[in-house]
């Protein structure tokens, strides 16, 4: 009998010690919808920290914090005009005084070779530019003007179709203006699909190693690294996409984790200090918003050896406007101030600097210990923000294009 108590009282003790670990990772993981923050408080904080944009020039307190990172992951609404205006202008500031010398775009990287030749001396226009031309038309011109330190663009996505690939090969040619071996694998991958497109692919992939020099012969180094590195990002894509197919969180879990090696391969290979241009759910360095996921901002703050300590994950966001929705595939009005809390970040800034552009820098240790009402568009959450953004930039209006 004394036997069967203590078994039982060990079992129940086990019982009871898995009870309070579960309660415990539910409560860590948990967000809370309720801040005891006063709006006082939070009014005394800002007053001290807030740094406007006078006469829209970029605050010197945001380039210096922003010039000392390696990475700079700058969240952004997409096909917002102001916050592709502000991107092409704080590179460029960037590239003058602190050794920013690329920036990434949330699109396919098979179209990367084309933001790279489009950004030359002279540039031309392909149609896959257009959702990022107001950054882009603005970074071209800069380079044209300074052919000793132009700031190189590239993609970090993968191919969310086919087509895509195919598609730029052939705008390769064309551009190339000249018969090559891309003609070769462009008539090749015409009408292939499923296993005989994937082996393919692998095939090609094994070729661009064994036959390096044949290739660059052929195409120059820079356009053979172009079809090398494109055909890597397929083969992962053809993977992505079937997994899309699954279940969506296993598709935007891969999906994350090229983003993470794409994004580590081309810091490493270049000599100076990068900005991501994307989405903010990405750019967050906790997960609060999206998939239950290691998000990029995350991995790069904190995992990746290249910028491990050394990247500032800034959000940009706006108190009123239009959106597009990412989800509907719509474009939606929206106010903070219809649905935000009294206490509410943003709301208090608005209130403290009116119909201006602001910095708002989360270094005060206050963010890091308090729940803060935060209002993301359409999202409300109540967390300790400075776990998710090291800094906002609050525009008083957003337009979409």
């Amino acid at each position: 009998m004394e036997r069967y108590l203590r078994k039982k009282v060990i079992k129940d003790l086990k019982t009871i010690c898995c009870f309070f670990i579960f309660c415990s990772f539910i409560f860590q993981n948990c967000v809370s919808n309720h801040s005891d923050v006063t709006k006082e408080e939070l009014s005394a904080i800002l007053t001290d920290d807030i740094k406007i944009f006078v006469n829209k020039s970029i605050p010197y307190e945001l380039l210096d914090v922003l010039g000392n990172k390696k990475v700079v992951i700058f969240g952004e609404c997409h096909r917002v005009k102001e916050h592709q205006e502000l991107a092409g202008k704080l590179m460029i500031a960037l590239n003058k005084d602190y050794n920013f010398n690329q920036i990434f775009l949330e699109w396919a990287q098979t179209l990367s070779w084309i933001f790279e030749e489009d950004m030359q001396e002279n540039p031309k226009i392909y149609p896959y530019n257009k959702y990022y031309r107001i950054l882009t038309d603005r970074i071209s011109s800069y380079n044209q003007k300074n052919a000793n330190n132009r700031i190189v663009v590239k993609c970090l996505d993968y191919n969310p179709n086919d087509r895509i690939y195919r598609d730029s090969l052939s705008l390769m040619t064309l551009h190339l203006a000249r018969t090559t071996k891309i003609d070769k694998i462009v008539a090749d991958i015409k009408e292939l699909k499923g296993k005989a497109y994937t082996d393919y692919l692998e095939n090609l992939h094994k070729d661009l190693s064994l036959y390096k020099d044949e290739y660059v012969n052929d195409l120059s180094l820079k356009y053979y690294s172009y079809v090398k590195i494109m055909t890597v990002v397929e083969i992962e894509s053809i993977n992505i996409r079937s997994l899309f197919k699954e279940s969506n969180k296993k598709g935007f879990i891969a999906r994350e984790n090229l983003l993470k090696k794409l994004a580590d391969q081309f810091i490493s290979e270049n000599s100076g200090n990068t900005m991501i241009y994307i989405g903010n759910y990405h750019s967050q360095k906790k997960r609060y918003m999206g998939t239950n996921q290691e998000w990029l901002g995350d991995y790069l703050s904190h995992i990746s050896p290249i910028t491990k300590n050394n990247a500032f994950c800034l959000h940009n966001t706006g108190v009123k406007g239009t959106h597009w929705n990412s989800s509907t595939k719509k474009y939606e009005n929206f106010s903070t101030l219809d649905s935000s809390s009294k206490n509410e970040i943003f709301r208090i800034t608005n209130e403290l600097v009116g119909n201006q552009v602001c910095f708002i820098p989360l270094a005060d240790i206050f963010f890091d210990n308090n729940n803060i009402n935060v209002c993301y568009i359409k999202t409300q959450l109540s967390i300790p923000i400075k776990k998710q953004y090291d800094g906002y930039i609050l525009f008083p209006q957003l337009t979409t294009f």
